[in-house]
């Protein structure tokens, strides 16, 4: 069995982003380890917001935040919608409205993957 390991430099990132984004109000996150799944990346970061003006503050401090702390961006698709993507090659992070975060439901396409606390 191939053994799938995560660089401390990943591991590092998202625990920055995982901090960084639990000192924000009404976000509600999930981290899952989607290593062993794909080669998209390692992590997929799915944070929800109640509402598009916060999906779009957070996107922006989100970008900002990578910036700061010389975070490669690889990729950022849906700037303006409900649901914003901003791959960094090993995390991938979604950010959604509450609602387009049910309705899409990635937990459950993912389902296999770890839950990361």
């Amino acid at each position: 069995m191939t053994e799938y390991k995560i660089s401390n430099d990943t591991t590092e990132k998202l625990n920055k982003l995982k901090q960084f984004i639990s000192n924000k109000k009404t976000v509600t996150f999930k981290i899952l380890n989607i290593s062993k799944l794909s080669t998209i990346a390692d992590y997929f970061l799915i944070v929800s917001m109640d509402n598009m003006r916060a999906v779009e503050s957070l996107k922006d401090d989100l970008i900002d935040f990578c910036e700061e702390h010389d975070i490669e961006i690889r990729n950022k698709e849906g700037i303006t919608s409900p649901w914003v993507l901003i791959d960094l090659n090993d995390i991938i992070i979604h950010v959604f409205t509450e609602e387009m975060r049910s309705f899409y439901n990635l937990e459950r396409l993912w389902a296999d993957a770890e839950v990361v606390d």
